[in-house]
C-alpha cells in the first residue's frame, strides 16, 4: 500500500486502514479523544495527531487499539518520529495476548485488501 518507487524502511509492511473501518486509537494519558490510524504493520502503526496533543519522538506510551467503540486491544508502543500531523511509532511489548490479537488483525487487514481487489487471499 505504500508508494511502489520508495523503499520500505521497516522490517514489516504497513498497511493502509481501509477508509470505512472504524478502528482507531486512544492514549489515556493524553486523554479520552480518538486518535484516527493511517497506516498499521505488525510492528507498529501511524496515527494523524493533533499538534498540541504533546506527542513527542522517544516518548513511550500505552493506548488502546480499537476495533470498534466497545472492543479494544492494549499495547505499550514508542513514538519512533512524528512529522507535520503525523506519528509513526513501535510497538514495544509484542509477547501479550493483546499483541497477538493484534497482528491477526493486520493479517485479515491484508486479506481484505486482496479480497477487494479481486485477487485470492494467501493462506498463513
Amino acid at each position: 500500500m505504500t508508494n511502489p518507487n520508495v523503499q520500505e524502511r521497516r522490517r514489516s509492511e504497513r498497511k493502509r486502514v481501509i477508509e470505512n473501518m472504524m478502528v482507531f486509537l486512544t492514549i489515556p494519558k493524553l486523554g479520552a479523544g480518538k486518535i484516527y490510524l493511517k497506516d498499521v504493520s505488525a510492528e507498529g502503526l501511524g496515527f494523524f495527531m493533533d499538534a498540541s496533543a504533546g506527542i513527542r519522538d522517544g516518548h513511550s506510551y500505552e493506548g488502546h487499539f480499537h476495533l470498534n467503540a466497545a472492543v479494544k486491544l492494549p499495547l505499550k508502543f514508542r513514538v519512533v518520529h512524528t512529522e507535520d500531523r503525523t506519528a509513526g511509532c513501535e510497538i514495544t511489548d509484542r509477547s501479550s495476548k493483546a499483541y497477538q490479537v493484534y497482528v491477526k488483525f493486520v493479517e485479515l487487514l491484508d486479506d481484505l485488501v486482496e479480497f477487494l481487489n479481486g485477487e485470492e487471499p494467501e493462506r498463513h
